[in-house]
């Protein structure tokens, strides 16, 4: 189960049948958790987090790693703080916990080169991976590979794994993306048609996988897509 879901199916034991319940959650999951409990109702819900990774251990590793391990937030033994959530009293906090504030970040960013690349490294804007800065120009570029309104709304999807909050997204937006991953004009019709899907392309999750589409008809060899050899290659 993906830690959303098992934070939703806590709240839903907690909620439906007076269950306490305490989901165990790799730590790398604590920001989008905290999200996904405020949207479902339950902010304050107790959580366990553990060290990770779990995926490729085997069961003495997994031991000594995580059962007799510490959470990486607190340094408290794993075991003894789920006992204590499940037995200690609701603290004020947990009781009203507040309100969760966004922050939305500024519409354009100045900068040289290599300082808007830190940048986007910086704020885990990219996948670590060098990208094409989406200037002005490059967008328009962009733009002009479709005879869509730029601020056409495309869809709303989650950021991952059903983590929070939905985000409208417009052509606009779809076509920053495009330019930052390195994509032509050309290829942009098959990106929107992707992205009305509102198909988020990642899971998150303490191992890989990804979502993936199916191109076909002239489309194809119209923007020189590769379905032969190597097709699915590096």
């Amino acid at each position: 189960m993906c830690a959303p879901g098992a934070v939703r199916l806590a709240i839903d034991l907690e909620s439906q049948l007076k269950k306490p319940s305490v989901p165990i959650l790799l730590r790398e999951f604590y920001e989008q958790e905290i999200e996904v409990a405020y949207n479902y109702g339950m902010p304050g819900i107790r959580i366990q987090y553990i060290p990770g990774p779990v995926w490729g251990r085997d069961n003495a590793q997994i031991k000594t790693h995580i059962i007799e391990g510490n959470n990486p937030l607190t340094d408290k033994p794993v075991m003894k703080e789920i006992v204590e959530k499940f037995t200690a009293q609701l603290t004020d906090k947990e009781k009203n916990p507040g309100d969760l504030k966004h922050v939305p970040p500024p519409a354009t960013y100045t900068g040289t080169h290599a300082e808007l690349q830190k940048l986007f490294l910086e704020k885990r804007y990219t996948d670590f991976m060098p990208v094409i800065l989406p200037t002005e120009e490059l967008v328009n570029e962009m733009l002009m590979g479709t005879s869509h309104d730029p601020d056409e709304v495309l869809g709303k999807m989650n950021p991952g794994s059903e983590a929070g909050e939905m985000w409208t997204y417009t052509v606009k937006t779809a076509a920053i993306n495009a330019v930052m991953a390195g994509a032509k004009p050309e290829y942009f019709p098959v990106i929107l048609a992707i992205g009305s899907t509102g198909t988020t392309a990642g899971n998150i999750s303490d191992n890989g996988f990804m979502a993936g589409a199916v191109i076909n008809g002239n489309i194809r060899d119209e923007i020189g897509l590769n379905y032969d050899i190597g097709a699915v290659g590096p």
